[in-house]
């Protein structure tokens, strides 16, 4: 089985749940046994930089080295800023 990491800022409610459910549907019609693990944040809800801050942390807590793959969506992250450093993490 093969972990992947889904990394995504500012989705709620059904949008992750279809999200997810695609991306477990689309493994198994390819013949990929996967577990998903999903840090979501919420760093572009607030007016509050520093508390924006504190959400994207999240992007720091996992090794991303146990991982077989990343799966990074930077859609609704408006921080330039912080959109690079999770990239570079990445990288």
């Amino acid at each position: 089985m093969k972990k992947i990491a889904l990394i995504s800022d500012g989705w709620k409610r059904l949008v992750t749940y279809s999200w997810v459910d695609g991306i477990m549907s689309g493994a198994k019609e390819m013949g990929e046994d996967i577990c998903l693990y999903h840090f979501n944040t919420n760093g572009n809800w607030s007016l509050d930089k520093k508390n924006n801050e504190g959400e994207y942390s999240l992007y720091t807590l996992p090794n991303y080295d146990e991982y077989d793959g990343v799966i990074f969506d930077g859609t609704n992250t408006t921080d330039q800023e912080q959109l690079e450093k999770i990239v570079a993490k990445l990288k």
